[in-house]
Protein backbone atom coordinates (compact mmCIF):
# COMPACT_ATOMS: atom_id res chain seq x y z
CA UNK A 1 0.00 0.00 0.00
CA UNK A 2 1.35 3.42 -1.00
CA UNK A 3 0.58 6.77 0.48
CA UNK A 4 0.21 9.84 -1.70
CA UNK A 5 -0.99 13.39 -1.42
CA UNK A 6 -2.67 15.74 -3.86
CA UNK A 7 -1.66 19.34 -3.45
CA UNK A 8 -2.27 22.71 -5.05
CA UNK A 9 0.61 23.63 -7.36
CA UNK A 10 0.07 27.37 -6.80
CA UNK A 11 0.43 27.45 -3.01
CA UNK A 12 1.48 23.94 -1.98
CA UNK A 13 -1.54 23.41 0.29
CA UNK A 14 -2.43 19.74 0.65
CA UNK A 15 -5.93 18.97 -0.64
CA UNK A 16 -6.06 15.20 -0.05
CA UNK A 17 -4.03 12.52 1.70
CA UNK A 18 -4.73 8.92 0.58
CA UNK A 19 -3.55 5.34 0.54
CA UNK A 20 -3.68 3.24 -2.61
CA UNK A 21 -3.03 -0.44 -3.10
CA UNK A 22 -2.82 -2.48 -6.25
CA UNK A 23 -2.35 0.63 -8.37
CA UNK A 24 0.90 1.49 -10.09
CA UNK A 25 2.36 4.99 -10.18
CA UNK A 26 1.59 5.51 -13.87
CA UNK A 27 -2.12 4.78 -13.30
CA UNK A 28 -2.25 7.23 -10.37
CA UNK A 29 -0.51 9.93 -12.37
CA UNK A 30 -2.97 9.43 -15.24
CA UNK A 31 -6.13 9.42 -13.08
CA UNK A 32 -5.71 11.72 -10.09
CA UNK A 33 -4.08 15.08 -10.64
CA UNK A 34 -6.49 17.66 -11.98
CA UNK A 35 -5.24 20.86 -13.62
CA UNK A 36 -3.39 22.87 -11.00
CA UNK A 37 -2.76 19.87 -8.72
CA UNK A 38 0.39 17.94 -8.00
CA UNK A 39 0.79 14.34 -6.86
CA UNK A 40 3.48 13.37 -4.37
CA UNK A 41 4.26 9.93 -2.93
CA UNK A 42 5.27 10.02 0.73
CA UNK A 43 6.83 7.44 3.04
CA UNK A 44 4.26 8.12 5.78
CA UNK A 45 0.67 9.27 6.03
CA UNK A 46 -0.04 12.95 6.61
CA UNK A 47 -2.09 12.98 9.82
CA UNK A 48 -3.55 16.50 9.53
CA UNK A 49 -3.28 17.70 5.90
CA UNK A 50 -4.19 21.33 6.76
CA UNK A 51 -1.09 21.57 8.96
CA UNK A 52 1.30 20.86 6.08
CA UNK A 53 2.20 22.11 2.63
CA UNK A 54 4.48 21.09 -0.22
CA UNK A 55 7.49 23.23 -1.09
CA UNK A 56 9.92 22.12 -3.81
CA UNK A 57 8.65 18.54 -3.61
CA UNK A 58 9.03 18.31 0.19
CA UNK A 59 6.26 18.16 2.79
CA UNK A 60 6.89 20.87 5.44
CA UNK A 61 4.79 22.08 8.37
CA UNK A 62 2.84 25.33 8.17
CA UNK A 63 3.89 27.72 10.96
CA UNK A 64 1.71 28.64 13.93
CA UNK A 65 0.93 32.32 14.42
CA UNK A 66 1.85 33.74 17.81
CA UNK A 67 0.38 37.26 17.93
CA UNK A 68 0.28 39.38 21.09
CA UNK A 69 -3.06 40.77 22.31
CA UNK A 70 -3.05 43.98 24.34
CA UNK A 71 -6.34 43.06 26.06
CA UNK A 72 -9.18 40.65 25.35
CA UNK A 73 -11.82 42.82 27.06
CA UNK A 74 -12.17 46.53 26.30
CA UNK A 75 -14.78 49.24 26.62
CA UNK A 76 -17.31 49.58 23.78
CA UNK A 77 -16.88 53.34 23.82
CA UNK A 78 -15.23 53.81 20.41
CA UNK A 79 -12.01 54.97 22.06
CA UNK A 80 -10.53 52.09 24.05
CA UNK A 81 -8.84 49.59 21.78
CA UNK A 82 -7.58 46.05 21.52
CA UNK A 83 -4.28 45.92 19.63
CA UNK A 84 -3.16 42.65 18.10
CA UNK A 85 0.48 42.69 16.99
CA UNK A 86 2.98 40.18 15.69
CA UNK A 87 0.80 39.19 12.74
CA UNK A 88 2.33 37.95 9.49
CA UNK A 89 2.84 40.78 7.01
CA UNK A 90 0.63 40.71 4.97
CA UNK A 91 -2.29 38.70 6.32
CA UNK A 92 -6.06 38.59 5.90
CA UNK A 93 -8.27 39.56 8.84
CA UNK A 94 -12.02 38.99 9.17
CA UNK A 95 -14.34 39.70 12.11
CA UNK A 96 -17.83 38.58 13.00
CA UNK A 97 -20.10 39.07 15.97
CA UNK A 98 -20.69 42.47 17.56
CA UNK A 99 -18.34 43.93 14.93
CA UNK A 100 -18.41 42.49 11.41
CA UNK A 101 -15.58 43.16 8.98
CA UNK A 102 -15.21 41.19 5.73
CA UNK A 103 -11.92 39.60 4.77
CA UNK A 104 -9.45 42.48 4.61
CA UNK A 105 -5.75 42.44 3.74
CA UNK A 106 -3.71 43.92 6.58
CA UNK A 107 -0.09 45.05 6.22
CA UNK A 108 2.30 46.16 8.93
CA UNK A 109 1.86 43.23 11.31
CA UNK A 110 -0.81 44.69 13.60
CA UNK A 111 -4.49 45.56 13.78
CA UNK A 112 -6.29 47.92 16.19
CA UNK A 113 -9.92 47.19 17.06
CA UNK A 114 -12.42 49.58 18.61
CA UNK A 115 -16.17 49.23 18.92
CA UNK A 116 -19.23 51.17 20.01
CA UNK A 117 -21.33 48.01 20.12
CA UNK A 118 -20.92 45.67 23.10
CA UNK A 119 -20.54 41.95 22.52
CA UNK A 120 -18.15 39.23 21.45
CA UNK A 121 -15.99 39.79 18.39
CA UNK A 122 -14.47 36.73 16.73
CA UNK A 123 -11.34 37.66 14.83
CA UNK A 124 -9.83 35.22 12.30
CA UNK A 125 -6.43 35.74 10.71
CA UNK A 126 -5.09 33.83 7.72
CA UNK A 127 -1.75 34.06 5.94
CA UNK A 128 -1.79 31.23 3.43
CA UNK A 129 0.10 29.18 2.66
CA UNK A 130 2.90 29.64 5.19
CA UNK A 131 0.78 29.90 8.35
CA UNK A 132 -2.08 28.03 9.96
CA UNK A 133 -5.18 30.14 10.55
CA UNK A 134 -5.48 31.81 13.97
CA UNK A 135 -8.69 32.79 15.72
CA UNK A 136 -9.47 34.65 18.94
CA UNK A 137 -12.58 36.01 20.65
CA UNK A 138 -12.38 39.46 22.18
CA UNK A 139 -15.07 41.22 24.19
CA UNK A 140 -16.34 44.77 23.86
CA UNK A 141 -18.22 45.67 27.06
Amino acid sequence: MRHFILYDLADGLIRQSCFASGVNDADLLAQWPQPGQGLLFTAEAIDEPRAWRVVAGEVIPRADMAPAISQVTFAADGAEACVISGLPDPCVVAMRGALTVPRTVVSGGSVTITSTVPGDIILRVTADPAYLAWEVTIHAV
